[in-house]
């Protein structure tokens, strides 16, 4: 039997936010055994202030709202923050290429002019 990664309470983030460039994060507040090797983690989303009214007379915009998340789709800080920053690198050459591609020496203008 294993165990599982993460325990309530514990901060996660979501590993396809991390995919691109994004932390994104939440805190366990369930954590369910389904299988033998598989574990889903609850995240319940809790209403925020204000907890008054602030459109109309009954909307608040405001919702309540339970996550389920597998574990293969959860990451710890550093495991998140790696792949935010494989992502933002890989952005960052792509933007240089671009920047070579269209504004060689002289035809594209300077920055802040």
């Amino acid at each position: 039997m294993t165990i599982p990664q993460f325990k309530i309470g514990d901060l996660i983030y979501l590993k396809s936010s991390a995919q691109i460039g994004f932390l994104e994060s939440y805190r366990i507040t369930e954590v369910f055994q389904v299988m033998k090797d598989r574990w889903l983690y609850k995240i319940a989303i809790e209403k925020n202030p204000p907890t008054s009214q602030t459109v109309g007379d009954r909307i608040d915009l405001k919702t309540y709202a339970d996550l389920i998340f597998d574990e293969s789709e959860l990451l710890t800080y550093c495991e998140a923050q790696e792949l935010v920053v494989i992502s933002l690198e890989r952005r960052l050459t792509v933007e240089r290429a671009r920047l070579t591609a269209r504004c060689q020496s002289g035809s594209g203008g300077s920055v802040g002019s």
